[in-house]
């Protein structure tokens, strides 16, 4: 895998539309106080449901390069080295980047980033990564992860995982002559679907993602 490769990743933003009902008129002649109870009613059930779910934290969120998930995966692993991944959350939700070790399976670093920011992993260590994506809004500081308090998000919740071959990032050092070559990579996250040189991403449960 060469260097200073873009990838963009698409991210379905799933829109809640609302539908209307027309009600097909007969020639039997209804009653019109009837037909607006009937109205009222529906537009009230429609209109007392919550888009999202309550919560205490709204709006609340970590600095970037927060990394909430040591608790549960330990310290994020670093080495002098001048490996990086640069990330440019263009998406409309926060999200924390996990990146894995591909043959250890061991998690190297987790990193908060806020909607419409970047932020840049330094001093990747050598080795073959795949990334998780943990998507949501209103970060909730007592939120429990595997009997540990690591925080996690109340609502919009989404996670992903990038595995495939095709994804993984190779922070591998090269030496030429007198030159050391080192991995630079550019992830781009959007809200709008992408084509072309896109990552594939698979969704998966909490359950199966920590």
């Amino acid at each position: 895998m060469s260097n200073n490769k873009i990838y963009i990743i698409g991210i379905l933003v799933i829109a809640f539309c609302a539908y209307r009902s027309y009600l097909n008129r007969n020639q039997v002649e209804k009653n019109v106080d009837e037909e607006i109870q009937i109205i009222d009613q529906i537009e009230e059930i429609v209109t007392s449901r919550p888009l999202n779910p309550k919560s205490e934290y709204i709006d609340n969120t970590l600095k970037n390069g927060s990394s909430p998930f040591d608790k549960l995966y330990g310290k994020g692993m670093y080495s002098n080295t001048k490996h990086s991944l640069l990330v440019n959350n263009q998406g409309n939700s926060d999200v924390i980047i996990f990146l894995f070790n591909l043959k250890s399976d061991k998690a190297i670093r987790n990193e908060y980033i806020q909607a419409g920011t970047s932020f840049e992993f330094t001093k990747l260590p050598e080795s073959e990564c795949y990334v998780k994506y943990y998507y949501g809004k209103d970060w909730n500081p007592t939120r429990v992860t595997k009997n540990v308090v690591t925080g996690g998000f109340d609502n919009n919740e989404k996670f992903e995982v990038s595995d495939n071959p095709s994804d993984i990032f190779e922070f591998l050092t090269e030496e030429k002559g007198n030159y050391i070559y080192y991995s630079n990579y550019t992830l781009t996250l959007e809200t709008i679907l992408e084509y072309g040189n896109t990552m594939s991403e698979e969704k998966v449960s909490a359950t199966e993602f920590f």
